[in-house]
């Protein structure tokens, strides 16, 4: 019974972690198409 509940303790850390990664790539995304927008509407190249 021991070895199932750390099972189950580190499947909930590991689900923390995909999470804030999933999160930090969508703000990171985010904030590359606005910038690329950004930088279009000012008429500036890369």
């Amino acid at each position: 019974m021991g070895r199932f509940g750390k099972s189950m303790k580190s499947g909930s850390t590991i689900m923390k972690y995909y999470f804030i990664i999933m999160l930090y790539e969508g703000i990171d995304k985010l904030f590359g198409t606005v910038y690329v927008a950004h930088m279009g509407i000012r008429g500036l190249t890369s």
